[in-house]
Order: structure tokens, then C-alpha cells, then sequence
């Protein structure tokens, strides 16, 4: 089984103290000043296994988020273009293309004109802003969790490795979901993240995290 080199961790244990022996190059050995005490510690050392199957690990907190992130800003990006399929159907607020009143699964906007540096789209400026704005925040919310997510199952990896894994997996199509949801128009945007199944990357998050707590746990005990 691979081992991972070992770590020095806690507070200092046993503390003793002694004379210090004089330099004879520096310091004078029959000097009657007294000379300082030297302290000594003592430092429990905990050694941490690398379990066999860890390489699935590393895949999910490294591998699989990078290319989630890039999956999720690529349908960012695609809704930042100008060209635009408007709704069919007689709700629709602008004429359709000739090009493509044909497709009948051409059922919402997928492009809204929202360009560079603007983050969001403004309302009332942007003509679509709120359309966009749920595309945006299903990416956004990908990214603020995404870091910690990844620390978290690296370290709680070492604990519960199989887990962790399978939770990378969970965590990552949850957030694919969550998006997919958020950014349907026809649902409610209060319960819109949820109604596609988002909710499973929550699995993921708190397998990872729990994990995390445990093998922090174990190394306080010692």
C-alpha cells in the first residue's frame, strides 16, 4: 500500500529542559556565569496510508470538476451570442426566423445578446436579462462551491476513498442538473434548480465533507 511521507501534527508533547553544553570554540567552559537552559519537544508523528483505490479519488475532485467547469461556462458562453431563437408558439414575442419555424423543438430562447464585460445581464438594457441571468447563476453556483468541494474530498478521500468517489460523481451531474433546471423559463426560478434532479449534488458535498471531518477527527485522536 503507498504511503504518504510523515507529518509532524499538535501541539507540543513532552517538554523537558537541561544545561546547555558551552561551545569550547566560543565560550569559556569554566565561566562562572550560569548558562541558559536548552528545551526540548517532543512532537506526536502520525503517518497517513494512501489507500489503493485513491486514484479515483484524485479523478473526481480534479479531473471531473475541471471539465463540468467547462461544460457549464460553455453554455454561458453559447448564451452570451447575439443570434437569437425566440419561443414558438403564439406567445412569441418577436417574429421566428424562416430557418427555423420549422423546428419544433426550438421551444425557448437559448442566445440573449449579452455581451463581454457584463457578468450579468442588466434589466431594462439587456433584452432577455432575467432569461440569462438564470443561465449565469447555475454556472455561478458551480464555481463557488467548487473549490472547497475539491479540497474537502481530496483530504476526506484518504478516509472513505470509494465514497468520496462515487460522491465526486453525484456532485458533478448535480450540478449539470442543477443548471438544466435553473435555466428552464417555464418553472418557477424560486424551485427551478431542484425540479431536474440539482438536488443530488448535495450528496456528493456532504460525502466529501463528512469524510473530511472524520479523518480530521482521527488525527486529533491520534
Amino acid at each position: 500500500m503507498p504511503r504518504l511521507a510523515a507529518i509532524r501534527v499538535g501541539k507540543p508533547g513532552l517538554r523537558t529542559s537541561c544545561p546547555r553544553l558551552p561551545d569550547p570554540k566560543t565560550e569559556d567552559a569554566h565561566n562562572s556565569t550560569p548558562l541558559p537552559l536548552c528545551t526540548y519537544y517532543t512532537y506526536t508523528m502520525v503517518s497517513l496510508d494512501v489507500p489503493d483505490s485513491y486514484g479515483y479519488v484524485v479523478l473526481g475532485a480534479g479531473v471531473l470538476p475541471c471539465l463540468t467547469g467547462m461544460f457549464l461556462s460553455g453554455a454561458v458562453m453559447k448564451a452570451r451570442k447575439g443570434k437569437r431563437f425566440h419561443r414558438l408558439g403564439p406567445i412569441s414575442p418577436a417574429p421566428i426566423p424562416t430557418s427555423v419555424s420549422h423546428c419544433p423543438f426550438l421551444l425557448h430562447c437559448t442566445d440573449y445578446d449579452v455581451q463581454y464585460p457584463n457578468l450579468y445581464a442588466v434589466p431594462k438594457v439587456h433584452k432577455d436579462a432575467d432569461a440569462f441571468n438564470r443561465v449565469q447563476r447555475g454556472h455561478q453556483n458551480y464555481l463557488e462551491g467548487a473549490d472547497s468541494y475539491a479540497i474537502m474530498t481530496l483530504v476526506g478521500g484518504l478516509k472513505h476513498p470509494l465514497a468520496c468517489s462515487i460522491g465526486s460523481v453525484c456532485f458533478c451531474i448535480g450540478s449539470v442538473l442543477y443548471m438544466t433546471g435553473y435555466k428552464d423559463a417555464n418553472l418557477d426560478v424560486k424551485t427551478a434548480r431542484y425540479k431536474k434532479g440539482g438536488g443530488i449534488k448535495w450528496i456528493g458535498f456532504f460525502t466529501s465533507l463528512i469524510s473530511c471531518c472524520k479523518l480530521g477527527y482521527d488525527l486529533i485522536k491520534g
